[in-house]
């Protein structure tokens, strides 16, 4: 199934400045869509309209009952652009940069936008679904799913269900810091 999707992403509990990063681009089928580019975006005119939600700034959410913890700060109000996604097909997702600083899993979710893509928050309730994650993993090099991230140049490669229609994606890291623990559950 071809359908629009729209990007939110989730940087949370990064703390150290080479950890910091945002979605630069996202490519399906062939398409690369630029992504919301927090520190130039902002200053252009007319604003450019992402496929990407705006956020504020790279930096952390550590406040797990804040709304912002679904698509960091400022990426709370939806975005009107779409990206062609074919299910069964592979994403990929571009980071401006990512350091391997703090290590932790990443993960991607979807979502089904109700009542259009164009007015979905998803900020509350249970919409999110995981349909790829790299947590831990002994027998890789490097083990953790981050560190994988920054070893592939900030990239990463999902493959999205042929059995799921797409509306809406996010990317989710969630950053392991010592006396930090988030524990999510979606």
């Amino acid at each position: 199934m071809r359908t629009g999707i729209t990007l939110s992403f989730l940087a949370a509990a990064i703390t150290s400045v080479s950890a910091h990063g945002y979605l630069a681009s996202f490519v399906s089928g062939g398409t690369t869509y630029p992504g919301w580019a927090p520190f130039s975006d902002p200053y252009i005119t007319p604003t450019p309209v992402r496929v990407e939600r705006r956020i504020l700034d790279n930096g952390p959410v550590t406040d797990v009952s804040h709304v912002n913890i679904t698509c960091n700060k400022g990426g709370n109000a939806p975005t009107t652009a779409y990206a062609d996604v074919v299910a069964g097909s592979t994403v990929t997702f571009q980071w401006d940069q990512w350091g391997s600083s703090h290590s932790g899993p990443v993960m991607t979710y979807i979502a089904k936008c109700t009542n259009g893509c164009a007015n979905f928050k998803g900020d509350s309730g249970n919409v999110w679904v995981k349909i790829d994650q790299w947590g831990w993993d002994k027998t890789a090099t490097p083990p953790w799913g981050s560190d994988r991230l920054a070893a592939q140049g900030a990239k990463w490669t999902v493959k999205v269900p042929a059995s799921i229609s797409v509306e809406a994606l996010m990317h989710d890291f969630h950053q392991l810091k010592s006396g930090q623990r988030f524990l999510m559950s979606w």
